[in-house]
């Protein structure tokens, strides 16, 4: 290019002409102030110099705003797979966050009881960033997208793939920056020159760090804080399936010590973001995560695949002007951040599936709060689960089983009530708290099919037909299937993958009406019996049918999920162009490809 110029514009008058330099940004303010109170025409336009050819001139977010004196700082602190009960806000034993808890005492509102929709970053952060449960975020209008409106400016720096432009994350944010697992102390510099880049307009920027994410990456002089050497054959910067390996051949040292490294991240990130705060001064703080981290608390271990506690009891410590410094024990969600800040900056929204926070600080709506039905669910990894909280009772429904917790006796989940509690009017709270309904219905597991080039298509009738069918959620996309329901009867279509989605039948005659059912693939055709006795759904994975059909096991059980609502959107937990990097995250553990010998990649 031999150059190009910005023409600026107001009315058809010429009030700037900006050269443009080749290859470097540059940030150019006009003051428009003598256009003041009135509505005007804005015209932006380049021309080239003498010739037009590789002339390519960029734009990014132009933005008229008046000028503050004082303008506000909004701080969102996003703590990537933080816990709650690791914090020392939260009483844990060990000073992991001695800064932060002394700051928040002395500033802050901290949330005792504050849980996550789901156990993973893509769901929770759409459901964070727009008050609205995740599968409403196509049709959801952002917390920046509120802001920008007023004349801020806003920026989100994050260290996720999950928060990326590929997954649709950045849309709504000024400026959106996403870099594969940055530590804190690479973030803090980007959020402070953002902020800096903006000394006369309101902000609102986002700090997102990977710190206490697997693996653990935390500087020398904290690798000995809480943790001593790696155990056994592993290395520093382990990784899910080093440590399995070694938890199997070592125990529980291996345990002990993955929690000791995880803690060490915390007294890291405390440091650096106490540091920070301390410097900045902003108006609001919010410090918040989008899920937890399983120990083997219940067996398990990192997140993406349970629903207990441990994954879904979050942090969330807020400080604002107005907000008198406390705690507070009413159940609330990360669902609530959104509408929280809108109420906190007078910023008018529209009808959200949150709700905003600022009136418990105030002593109000606590019995509100305490009734509010919330629902949760979306693993990442393998079938669906969902679960509710309703008071202090928590319901989730897994693979057919259902389980009940009282979390005022039993915070620890150990006792299930499943039995001695009843389940239908949790079931059906399940789909009240997503605007649908969840009814008891059946669910049909189809083992995995023998590999082909061609389709394989499986019709599933019933003499009364069906009235609702649909395929489990694959966020990471183990199999490739297709539904039809069509005239009561259902065909599902299988493509190149091998795996098999669940799917969910609503039978017009009802779950107790077995007799009929048919299963006709590959030329063979089955049909189900009547089970004598018909068993009850207790939420004991009841099994009702256990077959075979063209070489795969095919079995039906009771379930209870919420009916997807044609306004919904699924997750996709993949794709083509950084799945490399999710790999690298530990995220693509289940997928066909590479085979399970393949060696993890490290970042």
């Amino acid at each position: 290019s031999d150059g190009a110029t910005l023409l600026i514009s107001v009315d058809g008058e010429q009030v700037e002409q900006v050269s443009l330099k080749l290859g470097v940004w540059s940030e150019v303010k006009v003051d428009l102030s003598r256009w003041a109170g009135a509505n005007h025409e804005l015209t932006l336009a380049t021309t080239g110099g003498s010739s037009d050819l590789l002339d390519y001139v960029f734009l990014a977010e132009p933005m008229v705003y008046s000028p503050s004196e004082r303008p506000k700082r909004v701080l969102m602190v996003f703590l990537d797979t933080l816990r709650a009960d690791h914090l020392s806000s939260y009483g844990y034993e060990r000073d992991t966050s001695p800064r932060m808890a002394a700051w928040a005492e002395q500033n802050a509102v901290v949330f005792e009881q504050a849980r996550s929709v789901a156990p993973w970053t893509l769901p929770t952060t759409r459901a964070i960033l727009t008050g609205n449960i995740p599968e409403k975020y196509p049709i959801s209008k952002r917390l920046p997208a509120y802001l920008a409106e007023q004349g801020w400016a806003t920026g989100a720096f994050v260290g996720n793939i999950y928060l990326s432009s590929n997954f649709d994350m950045a849309q709504g944010w000024e400026q959106h920056g996403c870099v594969n697992w940055p530590r804190i102390e690479d973030q803090i510099p980007k959020v402070k020159g953002f902020v800096e880049r903006h000394p006369d307009r309101d902000v609102l920027v986002m700090l997102h760090t990977m710190d206490m994410h697997l693996p653990y990456t935390e500087p020398r002089a904290y690798r000995d804080v809480f943790a001593g050497e790696a155990p056994g054959e592993l290395g520093d910067k382990a990784t899910r399936k080093t440590i399995l390996k070694a938890v199997d051949k070592h125990g529980e040292v291996v345990q002990d010590w993955v929690r000791d490294r995880y803690d060490n991240n915390i007294r890291y990130t405390d440091d650096q973001l106490m540091d920070y705060i301390e410097a900045l001064q902003p108006d609001v703080v919010v410090i918040f995560a989008d899920h937890g981290e399983e120990f083997w608390e219940h067996g398990g271990f990192e997140h993406g695949h349970t629903l207990y506690d441990e994954l879904l009891k979050v942090p969330i410590l807020i400080s604002a002007p107005g907000m008198a410094p406390g705690r507070v024990t009413a159940p609330v969600s990360n669902l609530d951040l959104t509408p929280t800040l809108l109420d906190l900056l007078d910023i008018p929204h529209d009808t959200l599936d949150g709700s905003s926070l600022v009136p418990l600080t105030q002593g109000k709506e606590q019995e509100a709060f305490q009734n509010r039905v919330r629902s949760v669910g979306r693993p990442l990894y393998g079938q669906e689960r969902w679960g509710v909280f309703v008071g202090d009772t928590k319901w989730t429904s897994f693979d057919g089983i259902e389980e009940v917790y009282d979390l005022a006796t039993d915070p620890k989940e150990q006792a299930d009530l499943r039995g001695t509690v009843p389940l239908d009017p949790l079931r059906a709270a399940l789909g009240e708290g997503l605007g649908t309904v969840s009814p008891v219905l059946w669910r049909l597991e189809m083992g995995k099919l023998v590999r082909t080039p061609n389709d394989v298509v499986l019709t599933i009738a019933h003499p009364d037909g069906f009235a609702e069918a649909w395929l489990g959620q694959d966020p990471l996309k183990s199999s490739d299937a297709t539904l039809e329901l069509e005239n009561g009867v259902v065909k599902v279509t299988y493509h190149s993958k091998r795996g098999s989605p669940e799917i969910y039948l609503v039978p017009k005659a009802g779950v107790a009406q077995v007799a009929g059912l048919t299963l006709t693939e590959g030329g063979q055709t089955l049909v189900a019996p009547q089970p004598d006795p018909l068993p009850e759904a207790t939420g004991q994975a009841e099994q009702l049918w256990n077959t075979r059909i063209d070489g795969r096991p095919a079995r039906l059980f009771y379930a209870v999920a919420p009916l997807p609502l044609s306004s919904w959107s699924t997750l996709d937990g993949t794709n083509d162009e950084v799945n490399e990097a999710l790999r690298a995250l530990g995220y693509m553990e289940h997928e066909e490809s590479p085979t399970e010998d393949t060696p993890e990649e490290e970042p």
